[in-house]
């Protein structure tokens, strides 16, 4: 009796597919087109400097995938010339509160908001096109720290503090200042070039797409995509669909072809299982495939 209950919760929940895809923008480069840096004098970037930026964007083109990142003495399908870097001294802000435990103890919480901005242009060499570009990124850094206590007057060494001009209390504040603006840098050096490529690249979007499980067959393809195995999924509904080229085959079929990134394919099999039963799921799913197809750069 429990196993038929879990298996109606189960065929009512149903079974869907991630699909991952891209909606590019005017400024989105095709995917596989090779980056080249160049880096301006005007950027004021020592070489070090200019080595840890082309660096840091290599990483951003490796990790996203979308692009392919050129090295200098390589040619690119498009030139990224950076002609302004600047990083604007971080903003501090501040609060202390005092806390009761094994004894009063005063605790300061601060925040660092550090800026960036970045001027370049972008050089499309097979369309011959350039366009300029300017991004700004934020990154922040916070952090606690308990304060020494209050200088005091009756203290030799206090008093001798304060005479010599040194204040522990106030020095504990810089402190905490200085190394929570040096963090808010070194999160704004990984913020600022995933910025500048954010234009370049169409942004990753994702939808849970439903299977049609309603014959006893396409059990099978929901094994599969349980176990996360759309290779096996597609290699099956290939041999169904050549069998009997059913409506709710082809659909799933589409469905599993737009999750191994064949978005058209998957717009075409919709279609065709539509036309082969009018059913509203299909028709649906594939005018949302049409959306996805065309909102990806070509």
């Amino acid at each position: 009796m429990l196993k038929l209950i879990l298996l109606f919760i189960l065929s009512a929940c149903g079974t869907y597919v991630p699909v991952s895809y891209r909606k590019g923008s005017e400024t989105s480069l095709p995917q596989g087109f090779r980056l080249k840096l160049i880096i301006s004098p005007t950027t004021g970037l020592a070489e070090s400097q200019k080595v840890s930026l082309q660096e840091r964007i290599g990483t951003e083109v490796a990790k996203d995938g979308w692009l392919i990142f050129s090295r200098k003495s390589q040619d690119g399908d498009a030139e990224l010339t950076i002609e302004t870097y600047l990083r604007r001294e971080a903003q501090i802000s501040s609060f202390e509160s005092t806390r009761e435990g094994d004894g009063k103890k005063t605790v300061r919480s601060a925040t660092a908001i550090a800026e960036g901005e970045s001027r370049f242009k972008i050089y499309d060499v097979k369309r011959k096109s350039t366009h300029e570009h300017t991004v700004t990124a934020f990154a922040a850094a916070s952090s606690e720290v308990t304060l020494p206590e209050e200088t005091n007057a009756n203290a030799v060494l206090s008093v001798i503090g304060l005479i010599m001009g040194y204040d522990r209390v106030e020095e504990a504040r810089k402190n905490q200042d200085q190394l929570l603006a040096g963090s808010a840098h070194v999160n704004l050096e990984e913020k600022l070039p995933r910025a500048i490529l954010e234009l370049l690249v169409p942004e990753k979007l994702s939808v849970r797409l439903e299977i049609d499980d309603e014959e006893d067959d396409m059990e099978t393809v929901e094994e599969f995509v349980t176990k996360n195995d759309i290779e096996s999924a597609y290699t099956y509904l290939m041999a169904r669909s050549q069998e009997s080229p059913r409506a709710d085959i082809l659909y799933n079929l589409g469905v599993i072809q737009e999750a191994r990134g064949f978005h058209k394919d998957g717009c075409s099999l919709y279609q065709r299982a539509y036309e082969t039963q009018k059913k509203d799921l299909y028709l649906k799913q594939h005018a949302a495939c049409q959306t996805r197809h065309h909102q990806q750069p070509r």
